[in-house]
């Protein structure tokens, strides 16, 4: 059963993992039961999470992604069987992880920028409340600066500074600035 998965919170500057159950997922983080206590991890914090049950290709794609090997992680991620019935957080880190990586590579100037833009805009309107929320209006945000979309970057850039995340605001705050 899904709610005994055994899911894993990597956080930056954090040795080891916080194993536990997800109780709840915001843009703004999440909340894992670890024993008797629910543990608040701010989406700012977050390195990773490995959801139990989650593909091989996916938690190899996550660190593919980490090390900037964009390509590689797409990869790993076309070839996770989509048939299979993931809980729908995998769902949503699998195409959180291939727009990233996507993203990542238009900006580099190897995909067009446009239509990953707009495979971006999809995925975060269709999960405003993912703990990838504030990662995905940041990737947004470089896209349309990046096809000078400055309304747009404005837009995106703009969504940081309702983060609960006090270094996500002023990140906002910074990018809308500049």
């Amino acid at each position: 059963e899904a709610s005994a998965q055994v899911d894993s919170i990597y956080e930056y500057g954090v040795a080891s993992a916080t194993r536990g159950t997800l109780e709840g997922i915001s843009k703004d983080g999440v909340a894992v039961k670890v024993g008797g206590n629910t543990k608040n991890i701010s989406s700012s914090k977050i390195r990773k999470i490995n959801f139990g049950g989650d593909p091989a290709g996916l938690t190899r794609a996550r660190d593919l992604y980490a090390d900037g090997q964009y390509e590689s992680a797409l990869k790993e991620l076309e070839e996770v069987d989509k048939g299979k019935d993931y809980r729908e957080v995998i769902k949503v880190d699998m195409a959180f992880y291939t727009f990233a990586s996507n993203a990542n590579l238009a900006l580099a100037g190897r995909q067009s920028r446009e239509t990953v833009a707009g495979q971006g805009i999809k995925l975060v309107t269709a999960n405003p409340d993912s703990f990838h929320f504030y990662s995905m209006a940041r990737l947004l945000g470089d896209l349309a600066l990046s096809i000078k979309n400055y309304d747009a970057a404005n837009k995106y850039y703009g969504a940081l500074r309702n983060a609960a995340a006090i270094e996500t605001k002023m990140l906002g705050e910074y990018l809308v600035a500049v």
